[in-house]
This record gives structure tokens, sequence and C-alpha cells, in this order.
């Protein structure tokens, strides 16, 4: 419980330097998007844990939610009788994410960045440049598919940490399928391996006992907590064609492609 105007300032002003600086973000991705990520927990240190998903009402609107399940007495949303599901966790460095869509949060945040338009094959794409740690996260997958991936790559290559991978996802609602493909394997950059060692303990941030990169334990507001949605022949870092915001018609020759 926080009381007084100043009381409360603090904790608003704690919670978007969260927020804004060392939060700990999951890679989330909607229809037809997809990111490069280069995981830095291997095989024997996943985690697999059990989540209920809870259907909650805020200002913004309905929305589904996970909390973690402790299995035991002091679980009460086990004792509410909520089921429960498998989720599966990996520390990740993320290098990018291809979206369909503009940042949305360019709408409310002036100092937003503006993605930019990029193209892979004959599909155009605004790209997230991310370069830094998340958390990915997925259920088992149907028949246990990502899962069994996992564990299949894990035990071809001996490790996970030895390449790229590609996570898509295709479809909403229902009818989302995710595909995790391997690509050929290459030397980890010095500055991502050494992350490796400095990040929190997977397991308490799978419990909800740590929200930020640094081990803050703070708890942040629901309703604060965003969502678990040039010339035209340059190129970026990663290859990519960058289009030039006012082209209206992109030209038809790739330069790039995502795979």
């Amino acid at each position: 419980m926080l009381r007084g105007l100043g009381e409360i300032k603090k904790n608003q002003d704690r919670t978007q330097e969260l927020m804004s600086k060392d939060r700990i973000n999951y890679i989330f991705l909607k229809d037809r998007e997809s990111a490069i990520i280069r995981f830095l927990t291997d095989g024997d240190e996943v985690i697999l844990a059990n989540f209920h998903t809870v259907e909650e009402v805020t200002p913004k609107g309905k929305r589904f939610s996970k909390h973690y399940c402790t299995q035991d007495l002091t679980c009460k949303y086990c004792a509410q009788g909520v089921s429960y599901g498998e989720v599966i966790f990996l520390w990740g460095y993320c290098k990018y994410i291809l979206h369909r869509t503009q940042n949305p949060r360019i709408d409310d945040d002036p100092n937003a960045p503006k993605w930019p338009r990029v193209r892979s094959g004959d599909q155009v794409y605004y790209k997230e440049d991310v370069n830094g740690p998340r958390i990915f996260s997925t259920g088992p997958g149907k028949g246990g598919a990502y899962k069994n991936a996992l564990i299949k790559y894990s035990a071809t290559y001996k490790t996970l940490l030895d390449r790229d991978y590609i996570w898509e996802r295709q479809g909403t609602g229902l009818g989302t399928t995710y595909t995790l493909t391997p690509k050929d394997p290459s030397k980890i950059e010095d500055s991502v391996k050494e992350l490796i060692g400095t990040l929190p303990p997977l397991e308490k941030v799978v419990k909800g006992e740590i929200i930020s990169l640094s081990g803050d334990t703070a708890k942040v507001a629901d309703d604060e907590v965003e969502e678990l949605d040039v010339e035209v022949s340059s190129t970026d870092n990663d290859g990519f064609e960058v289009i030039e915001e006012t082209d209206e018609e992109l030209e038809e020759e790739d330069i790039a492609e995502l795979f």
C-alpha cells in the first residue's frame, strides 16, 4: 500500500525507470512476424513451468494473463480450480524482429523509435533492431511440437548456443502456429557471450521474483505493463533493403532475403 502523493509519484517514477531502462522483456510476435534469436540458455538449463491463464478486465479492456503455479497449497489459482498449462522458458539474445506494422508506440511517445521499412523476398516489413537479451517463452505446442523441436536441436547439435534461430508466427487465436528454424552454425559475438554470466537467474524470472536485468524485485502495476501486439538502394547491417518512407512504389528487385 502506498500513502501520500509523494510516495505514489516516487513509485510511479521508479516503475517508469524500470520499464524504460532494464525491464526484462519477452519476445512477442504477431501474425506473420519473425525474430532472429541467439539462445543464451543451453539445453540443460531450459525451464518448463506450469502457469495458470486467468481472464482479467483492465482499464484497457479484457486480457488473459499468466500466473506462475507453485503446485502446492499456497497457490490461490489451484484453490480456485483454475487449470494450468506448461510454458517453456529460455534466455535469448534477440537481434531483430520483422513486424507487419509500424511501431505502435510512436503515436503516444515522441521518443519512441520509428522502425525502418525493409524488404525480404517479396514482402515488406518494419524492422525493429532489438540487439539485447529477451525471454523466449512458448507453450509446448500441439503434440509437444515446440518442446520436441528444442529437444531435437539440442541433441543433434549437442548445444543450443552455436547458431541463430528463426522464430516465426503464422495465424491468430486458436489457429496460431510457430516455427523454430535453425540457421547455420556461427561464432557468437564476445559481447553477447559475456551476457550469459550476467543475466538474472532464469528460475527467479519465471517465478516473478525478478523483473529487471539488474535484479530488481519491485512490482510493476498491471496497467503499466506493456502486453506479451534512407535511399531505396541502401541496406542495413543485416543486409536488408531499407525503403524510403515516402516511396509509394517499391522496387521489384530484391536486395536481401531473410533466410
